[in-house]
């Protein structure tokens, strides 16, 4: 049997990365654990997710690259995000979190960032976000990378299925 927290963290990194078990139905449920998802089987299979008071649009996650150190940094529109042509977020999926402490869960798939000119600035952080695009979205959880990366036009960022690790203790 789990503890209270380590289960606070398993829901955590679960709802954080979208792995929580859906809940399929074609009416509204009365409520559901935070982070978790609703499926709406009567309605195109739209997928909410509770907040803890109601039922919002589901988040995906996508990884953002980064020039400077997020560290403090409570938003999206605070980042530093790279801003060379061809490159975009990548959307994540991540492995379910486990059920021993420290609660971990990371990349389940090859995440690939190309670029269509040199690189201006070197990236050394990533964020994980909500949008795939722009400012507005939610700002999810940072990391910093072991050593800068700048490649040329020619090449691309590769983070291997397993290498972006999230942690909840």
């Amino acid at each position: 049997m789990t503890g209270v927290a380590q289960q606070g963290s398993m829901l955590q990194l679960n709802a954080l990365t979208n792995t929580s078990a859906p809940i399929v139905n074609t009416s509204t449920p009365g409520s559901g654990i935070i982070g978790q998802y609703w499926v709406n089987a009567s309605n195109a299979s739209v997928i909410s997710q509770w907040n803890g008071a109601s039922w919002v649009a589901a988040i995906k996650p996508y990884v953002a690259l980064l020039t400077s150190d997020p560290t403090g940094l409570t938003t999206i529109a605070s980042l530093s995000e790279c801003a060379d042509s061809g490159y975009a977020r990548q959307q994540a999926t991540f492995t379910a979190a486990g059920a021993t402490v420290p609660v971990t869960t990371s990349n389940s798939a090859l995440l690939t960032f190309s670029f269509s000119v040199n690189m201006a600035f070197p990236i050394q952080w990533m964020a994980l976000v909500s949008v795939a695009t722009g400012t507005t979205g939610t700002l999810l959880q940072t990391w910093t990378l072991n050593s800068p990366w700048q490649v040329l036009a020619t090449q691309s960022i590769n983070f291997a299925a397993g290498a972006l690790v999230i942690t909840d203790s």
